[in-house]
Order: C-alpha cells, then structure tokens, then sequence
C-alpha cells in the first residue's frame, strides 16, 4: 500500500527548491570568475548534485528528502558509517553529471583554438 504525501510535503519541498536554486545561482556568480573554466564545471556539477539529489529516509516510504539532508541526520545519528547511505546518491548523480560533462567540455576545448585562429587572421581597428 503507498502512503499518500499530504500538501504540507510539497510545499516543504517547494520552498527547498525555491532555496536550493537560489544557492545555485550564487554558486554560479562565485564559480564564474574561476580562471580554469573545467575546474568550474566540476564544482557547479558537485553543488547541482549536493543540493538536487534525491533519497528515502524511511526506505519503507514513499515520500523523498534531499540526500544531503539524509547524510547529515544519519551522520548525527548513527556516526561516520550512516552518513554513507546519503553520500551514495550524491556520488552516482555526481559521476553521471561529469560523464554528461565531459564530452561538452572536449567539444568546448576543440573549438576554441579555431576561434583564436580566425582573430589572428582578421585586422582589428
């Protein structure tokens, strides 16, 4: 039988979200200025999948909490081995965004030297 959330679920989780985006955007503003542009890549996809991931706190349940949420209460709760069960999701999600990544950032860097190229051939007034 699944347990049905009430609203009150998904207006908490509205406002996480609400927050969670805003972080994001912060997290881009500071991330931006990074001089070594793969470097900035790798820490906007560790703050997405920090924030975004989803997991079960009570595994009999439907409802979701964020993942982070869960590895800090399991931390406090059962020490250094019950944070695992939330570090877990983050790492897969985290691997799957640099395995979306990295492709994106070698078509980037192929491209790049034909565009300094092309601003060497032209005059500039």
């Amino acid at each position: 039988r699944f347990l049905f959330m009430s609203e009150f679920y998904y207006y908490v989780w509205a406002v996480y979200l609400v927050g969670a985006v805003g972080v994001l955007c912060l997290s881009w503003l500071l991330f931006r200025h990074i001089k070594v542009s793969a470097l900035g890549m790798l820490l906007m996809a560790l703050v997405v999948a920090l924030l975004f991931t989803p997991a079960k706190l009570v595994p009999e349940r439907m409802d979701l909490t964020p993942a982070l949420m869960v590895a800090v209460l399991d931390g406090l709760v059962e020490g250094w081995p019950g944070v695992w069960g939330g570090l877990k999701y983050i790492f897969l999600v985290y691997v799957g965004l640099l395995l979306l990544l990295v492709p994106i950032y070698l078509i980037k860097a192929k491209r790049a030297p034909k565009k300094q190229k092309r601003e060497a051939i032209e005059p500039t007034l």
